[in-house]
């Protein structure tokens, strides 16, 4: 019979670094056991009275060894690091590995199978109870707690009292004003880490995650991946390894009741632009960015949009797709009301002329805690040339203002500011040929990058207003070369306009432009990625002691399998009992998820059985 011994540390009113002179009661069971039998019976007893389910750990006991050989060998790499700093001459460095091997020798850590543990999942989730295996274990019931636990590149690790509603962000802040964070750390991403969960957070100056703590939580700050020689490159992921396996802080600061850490007490305002939702929105040419001009943002992968802009002397319709994370298309059909279809007019009677092209944008690279974020990006690319323009672009975030530079040439190139590169290359570059390329349909390569070139930018500002974001720019285009069958005239390179989120599929966008012209337009949008068929599914079965029958013999087989099918799981069900285990065979019915049909398949049959089915 497999033997499985319970320590339960009664630890209501025990700080954790007292786990070790704790009073223990031990709860022993022969056989297999399940963790809700386990933690039925000791409530039986009375021991788990006003405890804070959250804040549990169960610990394996008898693995102990090889969780310590883990921590042994971080330390020793530590050391190893440090040494290596040292000799490069790099002190600041040094010495955060040195703080940070004194955090992790006061680590208490126990191997940990199973995360936060709660007597009502383990009783209605087949997942949160598990049958345990044969040995020891300890039951750590912490008394609730009132702090956060932050560890890494700080002065000061261990707890910090908590305070609601502030940001991994706003922590972070707000311990960097009262001791300085350690060089080397993370600059991007900070990591909430529990046992069974790990929650990267961006806290950099140009994205902020709105992920807030919870008492009892861990905030881990590690260090910046470049930083980090190659040897050393998974250090960050190793000791967040361990950080799943803690217990408690055994430091000497924690085990002499020294107070715990403050910080600002403020918690994050909800008009802090972390809390805005700063997707990028789309622009007068239906692509991600200004108003005339493109920004390197792209939306999320498998974004689609419909648009919609009257720009006076173009009427333009597009259809944008986020084909991969780093590549957006867009399709377009422009129609020109001041211009006939053809020059004879017998011929073109009352029909406009329309010309229709595809755009594109490719990311170069994303952006950084340095570097901004830069895309290539082709206008008109096999259409008839009419809308043309190849530009380089480059975007940084600061908080909410999104502040973007290029480099365009063709139809975006026409002011001429600078110099076009290429032609110290080669003669063919300084030149543009013009008119309009033939009927469309072919990549007209030899025109790309060449003639003037024009500086473009401009920024967009996310108001505390979620729905608002205000946009203005500085255009490249002079309009010289329009054949839009009238003059365009251009009183200011400067544009502005607001866009407005009416709802999460529908932006509209108002814009005064070249110092004389109002524009409109609107976008309807969703994501192919995310967007799900609406299914009507029947509530799972909860699994019930007032239900579940005394024996074999009353198990009714042919309701269960009626059930089966109810709950879509599986259908022809039949069923084998022998002695304590129960076989069920059958074929899926309507999941394609294999692990939502035997979720369902095994709530049914939990709350039919005896208790006696193992």
């Amino acid at each position: 019979m497999k033997r499985i011994l319970i320590a339960l540390f009664a630890m209501a009113v025990l700080a954790e670094s007292d786990v070790a002179n704790a009073e223990t009661k031990q709860v022993q069971f022969e056989g297999p056991v399940r963790l809700k039998q386990a933690l039925n019976a000791i409530e039986k007893q009375g021991l788990l009275a006003d405890v804070y389910w959250p804040a549990v750990r169960l610990v394996k006991t008898d693995e102990a060894a090889e969780l310590e050989r883990k921590k042994q060998n971080m330390l020793l790499q530590l050391a190893e690091l440090e040494a290596y700093w040292r000799g490069r001459r790099e002190t600041d460095k040094a010495d955060a590995a040195l703080i940070l091997q004194g955090q992790i020798k006061g680590w208490q850590l126990g191997q940990q199978y199973w995360g936060h543990i709660s007597i009502e999942q383990a009783r209605q989730n087949l997942a949160d109870n598990p049958l345990l295996p044969e040995g020891s274990y300890s039951l750590v019931l912490p008394e609730r707690p009132k702090h956060i636990y932050v560890y890494g590149l700080v002065s000061k690790p261990g707890k910090y009292e908590f305070y609601t509603g502030k940001t991994v962000a706003n922590w972070l802040n707000s311990i960097e004003e009262q001791s300085d964070l350690l060089d080397g750390h993370n600059k991007n991403i900070a990591t909430v880490v529990s046992v069974d969960d790990e929650q990267p957070a961006n806290w950099a100056y140009y994205k902020q995650s709105d992920t807030e703590l919870m008492p009892g939580n861990i905030l881990w700050l590690g260090f910046e991946p470049n930083q980090l020689p190659p040897k050393y490159k998974s250090l960050n992921d190793d000791i967040r390894g361990l950080l799943k396996h803690f217990v408690s802080d055994t430091s000497v600061r924690s085990a002499t009741n020294a107070p715990v850490y403050q910080v600002n007490a403020a918690p994050t305002s909800e008009w802090h632009w972390s809390r805005r939702d700063l997707s990028p929105s789309y622009n007068d040419y239906g692509s991600v960015g200004l108003l005339q001009n493109p920004t390197a943002r792209m939306m999320e992968e498998g974004a689609f949009a419909l648009s919609y802009t009257d720009m006076d002397e173009y009427l333009r319709y597009t259809v944008s797709l986020q084909l991969l994370p780093w590549l957006e298309t867009t399709a377009f059909y422009t129609e020109i009301p001041n211009r006939l279809y053809s020059s004879v007019p017998d011929f073109s009677g009352d029909n406009i002329y329309a010309d229709k092209g595809f755009d594109i944008k490719a990311r170069l690279w994303n952006e950084s805690y340095w570097l901004p974020e830069v895309s290539l990006g082709f206008r008109d690319l096999a259409g008839t040339g009419l809308f043309d323009a190849e530009y380089v672009v480059a975007n940084k975030r600061f908080g909410p203002v999104d502040i973007s530079l290029g480099l365009g040439f063709g139809r975006m190139g026409t002011h001429d500011d600078v110099s076009n590169p290429f032609c110290e290359l080669s003669k063919e570059f300084c030149d543009r040929e013009t008119g309009v390329g033939g009927n469309g349909g072919t990549l007209d390569a030899d025109r790309w990058f060449t003639g003037p070139m024009a500086v473009f930018g401009g920024l967009e500002y996310q108001t505390p207003w979620e729905p608002l974001s205000l946009k203005a720019e500085y255009d490249a285009n002079d309009y010289s070369t329009e054949r839009a069958g009238v003059p365009i005239k251009q009183d200011s390179r400067w544009n502005f306009g607001a866009n407005y989120q009416v709802s999460d599929y529908f932006d509209v966008q108002l814009s005064y432009e070249r110092g004389n012209t109002l524009m409109f337009n609107f976008s309807l949008r969703t994501n192919f990625s995310t967007l799900n068929q609406i299914k009507v599914t029947p509530d799972k079965v909860v699994p019930t002691e007032e239900k579940r029958k005394e024996s074999l013999a009353e198990v009714d087989w042919a309701g269960m399998n009626r059930t089966m099918r109810e709950q879509m799981a599986f259908s022809g069900a039949r069923f084998a009992a022998e002695d304590d285990e129960v076989t069920m065979y059958g074929y899926h019915f309507r999941y394609r998820d294999s692990e939502e049909a035997y979720d369902r398949a095994a709530r049914v049959m939990a709350a039919e059985l005896p208790d006696s089915v193992k």
